[in-house]
């Protein structure tokens, strides 16, 4: 039941795709055989689709005569772990979509396959997640084995790690890049998005995530970002709360400037200068009287200003989000979620 508790609310929060192993040492399959084919079938009633990760073994395990018997069973994908040789790979490509590890198979690997005749528009490159803490990909590794399957037509997949329940045995995350482990889940899936040039969908590695999870993603699903911030005036938190936004197109060098505030009526609060307080990079600032023409303007900064007296500084991203200031493109909609 909890399992699918859990597939509703990722139907919920826009999630139509599920990854799952066959091949986890620590699991016996015939226990929990009924409710995995149950889960399957809700799955596939509800248009979600599923990928199994599945090895040579896995035939025998699950007492199929052909491996290709999985597609059958409501299975949309297999992902095809070590011991499956290049001719086998491609030859079920020629008939079904599959996905190969984007993580370990380099060029060379590539250049084989494509001579035993894979069908490229059938193949996703599906990264590694890696359970044990310091293993994890580095980013510089991470672009070139993305860049290097873009060039082949080959769809590219990543693993976040969840933010509540972490799987075992280590239960330490399950993530594709080792700085994922020690962010919130939040921050990864805006990465992930503004990162998008780089691959076309993301796995939750682990088998839960929380309510606050569920509400980025439904947001994100729908081209949205979350942005967490603290916002002390109570009368811009009321403004922001559940506002979608949008950051002018063309991108300051030390601000973005938000652009229905200039021109919204519901932000045309003329706020009274406050004491000119030190401006840091990541505060949310209002324009004051003092700035003529320009009040009401909201920008986030980009960088240290000096202390001004024309900004009243409403609010602030929240700190582990900063980073991802540089990435915000110019006309993006996002949204404040507001902290308390």
């Amino acid at each position: 039941e909890k399992n699918l508790e859990l597939l509703k609310r990722s139907h919920r929060a826009g999630i139509r795709g599920i990854f799952t192993s066959l091949i986890i040492p620590e699991e016996n399959f015939e226990e929990g055989k009924e409710c995995f084919f149950r889960l399957l079938s809700w799955a596939c009633a509800h248009e979600m689709e599923v990928c199994a990760d599945v090895s040579p073994r896995a035939v025998e395990k699950l007492k199929l005569s052909r491996i290709e018997e999985l597609y059958g069973l409501g299975i949309r994908c297999l992902r095809l772990d070590a011991g499956f040789t290049d001719g086998e790979m491609a030859e079920l490509s020629k008939k079904h979509p599959v996905m190969i590890n984007a993580s370990c198979i380099g060029q060379k690997q590539l250049l084989l396959l494509r001579e035993k005749g894979m069908c490229f528009e059938n193949v996703t490159g599906c990264h590694n997640y890696y359970p044990k803490p310091h293993t994890g990909l580095g980013e510089v590794f991470y672009r070139r084995q993305n860049e290097l399957f873009h060039r082949f037509g080959i769809r590219i997949i990543t693993f976040i790690p969840g933010d509540r329940q972490k799987r075992g045995p280590l239960g330490e995350g399950l993530p594709t890049l080792e700085f994922f482990r020690r962010k919130p889940l939040g921050y990864n899936a805006a990465w992930v998005y503004l990162n998008r040039e780089e691959h076309d969908a993301v796995y939750i590695g682990d088998p839960d995530f929380s309510e606050e999870a569920e509400e980025y993603a439904a947001l994100l699903s729908r081209d949205c970002l979350p942005l967490p911030a603290r916002i002390q005036d109570e009368r811009y938190a009321g403004l922001f709360r559940g506002r979608r936004l949008h950051f002018r197109p063309d991108r300051g060098e030390d601000t973005l400037r938000v652009q229905e505030s200039r021109i919204r009526k519901e932000f045309q609060t003329n706020p009274e200068p406050a004491a000119p307080a030190e401006l840091k990079r990541g505060d949310i600032v209002v324009s004051n009287k003092n700035y003529g023409r320009y009040c009401n303007e909201v920008e986030i900064l980009l960088r240290d200003l000096p202390a001004d007296g024309r900004y009243n500084v409403i609010g602030r991203v929240e700190e582990v989000y900063i980073s991802l200031l540089d990435l915000l493109d110019g006309d993006l909609e996002f949204e404040f979620i507001c902290k308390e």
